[in-house]
């Protein structure tokens, strides 16, 4: 077993018993210089951006959904080109512009920030701590 990079999991250079990071996570480097070289804090933009979009999309969906509904109820439903860019027209751009930067100021870096932080505390990829994140991401 030695001869496969020793130790107990010689092959991977993971012992579960170390409280050392593996070679995968990287190291994370702590400075003390303050504002002047520090890495300091990193906005998340892919996260951001990714639950901006589904904002938007999710809002834009609700909003035609609800006009339709409503013409529908009204008996008012047609096949009709101009209809169709009636109901576009009629869309609340400031409504969407709020879902948007909801999602992306609020929500985007908050659920990163939540999954960081159970993913530090429960690092531990067993049965116990994947239901505990189920359980405690669905109750945001």
């Amino acid at each position: 077993m030695d001869a496969l990079g020793g130790g107990h999991c010689g092959l991977w250079n993971w012992n579960p018993l170390s409280r050392k990071p593996r070679p995968s996570q990287g190291r994370r480097i702590r400075s003390n210089s303050g504002s002047t070289g520090g890495q300091g804090y990193r906005f998340p933009l892919k996260q951001a951006v990714t639950a901006a979009s589904l904002s938007l999309a999710g809002d834009t969906i609700a909003q035609i959904r609800d006009r339709w509904c409503k013409a529908k109820a009204v008996n008012k439903h047609s096949n009709d080109p101009q209809d169709a860019l009636s109901q576009i027209s009629d869309h609340d751009w400031l409504r969407a512009l709020r879902m948007t930067s909801y999602g992306f100021l609020l929500y985007g870096p908050g659920s990163y920030a939540w999954y960081q932080w159970l993913d530090r505390f429960l690092p531990k990829p067993s049965i116990q701590n994947i239901v505990l994140k189920v359980v405690l991401c669905a109750s945001l």
